[in-house]
């Protein structure tokens, strides 16, 4: 029986793990991978007191300091959660975990085209992330799709890899931030194709080119999709309210309308989808267990600052 069971483990996950452990709470985070979309990120600007870090780097520094005060990491993905009698979450391996309280910190899934060839080609040169298979594109032409920071930031990071990089993006005006739009727009190897989408990508056995709504072929190793995502929440609902985006719903205190029930970062409805902002998510969800518990067993719920402890 765990004080609190964690349900993810990205920035909002590890950042609740770090603060319920400090609090002495026995602390699980359970999590098919570590570290989330931060992770995957080639280089974060924008953490306050971290300067130039990889995302991989960033979160492995979070991982480390939850484990020092005790959190307990199991790589496993979560499939179901049961509040009836018990609290429990169960794996797909069927590991089950019994808790006092969960803090549900899964995060987004990337979203798919949805066009012909996305599915065949699904890690055949089709993938969600610049880095993990960026070896794979050395010296070769490449597709991003996408317009915000996560598909700059894969295009900025290919094209000291790859050959050319195309950008294709479905809106007018790229909308990440001004410092990657400028970086990306200097790049002598990046062509930037806007109010374009692909129609299909084709190939035999891998991804060998992708056919643009225009009627442009580009013949291309691989395609990069940097999409958006989306709340991917369905074995939760009916235990947790979501809204009409499929994120759970919460309150000022991160709890969601299920007793003992919290939940925390980019699975919620924040409207800020921040590594710094999930990690205080994260971090307040915890705070709000150990009022919880305290509650539970006869206490006031008012916590003192945690500055020193240990």
């Amino acid at each position: 029986m765990y004080d609190v069971v964690i349900v993810g483990a990205g920035a909002a996950g590890l950042s609740a793990g770090i603060f319920a452990s400090r609090r002495g709470l026995c602390t699980l985070i359970v999590s098919k991978e570590i570290g989330g979309q931060t992770a995957l990120t080639h280089e974060v600007e924008n953490y306050p007191g971290a300067g130039k870090v990889s995302g991989f780097d960033l979160m492995q520094q979070f991982r480390k300091e939850a484990e020092e005060f005790g959190c307990e990491i199991i790589t496993e993905e979560v499939s179901t959660i049961e509040t009836d009698d018990t609290l429990a979450v169960t794996s797909t391996r069927g590991t089950r975990w019994e808790a006092r309280s969960i803090i549900l910190a899964f995060g987004l899934t990337p979203r798919n085209l949805g066009v012909p060839g996305e599915e065949e080609f699904a890690g055949k040169g089709i993938y969600y992330s610049a880095i993990e298979q960026a070896g794979d594109f050395a010296g070769s032409d490449v597709v991003v799709v996408g317009g915000g920071n996560s598909a700059l930031d894969a295009v900025v990071y290919l094209s000291k890899i790859a050959g050319t990089v195309h950008l294709v993006y479905r809106r007018e005006k790229l909308r990440g931030d001004k410092v990657l739009i400028e970086r990306v727009e200097a790049l002598s190897n990046c062509k930037i194709h806007t109010e374009t989408q692909i129609a299909e990508i084709a190939g035999g056995g891998r991804v060998q080119s992708v056919v643009l709504d225009s009627g442009e072929t580009l013949r291309v190793r691989g395609v990069v999709v940097c999409a958006g995502f989306r709340a991917q929440t369905s074995w939760a609902q009916g235990v947790v309210e979501t809204d009409s985006r499929n994120q759970i719903v919460v309150g000022s205190n991160n709890a969601t309308d299920t007793q003992g029930v919290f939940a925390a970062g980019d699975v919620t409805g924040i409207s800020e989808k921040q590594i710094v902002i999930s990690a205080g998510e994260g971090a307040k969800a915890a705070l709000a267990v150990c009022a919880y518990l305290q509650k539970l067993d006869g206490g006031h719920g008012h916590l003192a600052p945690d500055w020193g402890l240990v």
